[in-house]
């Protein structure tokens, strides 16, 4: 369904399943030629950042045709407030799942973590290529945990494009989660293909080894995932490492060269990786006190 401008009155709004930045997402209900349909709801505030969060996300969301880039149903904008309507995913958040990992002392095993390297290296691909051509390279800029999600069906989604496409950035302000934010950008550079690549490479030490990534210690780091994560396949590890190097320049030239490698081995085939992260997102979210959101 091609996205549509809406009335308020079209949604209603059932209970907050999530919030942060300039935003706040509502598990709602949508109506649509005579019939109803569970939908997420992304009211933003009537802030500067937030309607310019707002239309830069819109506008990603709108011309967006990727499997994992959640699919926008509609939006309404008034003086007061302005909303995306977004398919409702179910499923959990990377970050609470390696908490909930953290908390049991299980790793993930190397083909789940290549799986979701794959599946967000083909995203970022998408996105740095121009959405195919619709628009310049697409900068994400705030690659983390929290914003990633695995569904109760083996599907990762990267989500939460409101820090790309703002005209106010400038080259001192940093945008995104300091623990995932490339060196440079600590620097007062701007972002770029190279620290998403810095902040995926942050996720995946992280997801691997259930900690976040200490820039500082690179070497002792290393070593320590070496230790910790045996099974690591080594293109994996290699991958990691080679995201996470110190400079811009000794980064992978793109998305698609660094999953052309992951896939060309041992990770082409990953249908199994995707049915047993199925089965560990369903094993957690059964663990989840009621209440606790299960829905993006």
């Amino acid at each position: 369904m091609a996205p549509r401008t809406l009335a308020a009155p079209d949604i209603e709004l059932l209970a907050p399943i999530g919030s942060g930045g300039q935003a706040t997402v509502y598990r709602g209900k949508l109506w649509s030629g005579g019939a109803t349909k569970l939908v997420a709801v992304k009211l933003y505030g009537n802030s500067d950042a937030a309607s310019w969060s707002y239309r830069a996300e819109r506008e990603i969301l709108w011309k967006a045709d990727h499997p994992s880039i959640p699919k926008l149903l509609g939006f309404f904008d008034t003086t007061s407030e302005s909303a995306l309507i977004i398919e409702l995913l179910s499923g959990i958040s990377l970050a609470r799942l390696i908490g909930s990992a953290h908390r049991n002392g299980a790793l993930f095993s190397g083909g789940v973590i290549a799986y979701i390297a794959c599946e967000l290296l083909s995203a970022l691909s998408y996105l740095h290529g121009g959405l195919d051509g619709k628009l310049s390279s697409v900068i994400h800029g705030d690659i983390a945990p929290d914003n990633i999600f695995l569904t109760d069906d083996g599907k990762v989604f990267l989500l939460d494009f409101g820090a790309v496409y703002s005209p106010h950035k400038k080259a001192q302000q940093l945008f995104g989660k300091r623990a995932y934010l490339a060196p440079e950008q600590l620097d007062g550079e701007a972002a770029s293909i190279w620290s998403d690549l810095y902040s995926l490479g942050a996720v995946m030490f992280e997801t691997a080894i259930l900690r976040p990534f200490d820039f500082p210690q690179f070497a002792q780091e290393f070593a320590l995932l070496r230790k910790c994560h045996v099974g690591l396949p080594e293109t994996l590890f290699l991958s990691i490492r080679a995201c996470l190097a110190p400079t811009a320049s000794l980064r992978p030239k793109n998305a698609s060269l660094l999953l052309k490698i992951l896939r060309s081995g041992a990770f082409a085939a990953q249908e199994d990786e995707k049915q047993e992260l199925a089965r560990i997102v369903k094993v957690h979210l059964s663990t989840l006190t009621p209440g606790l959101a299960r829905e993006f």
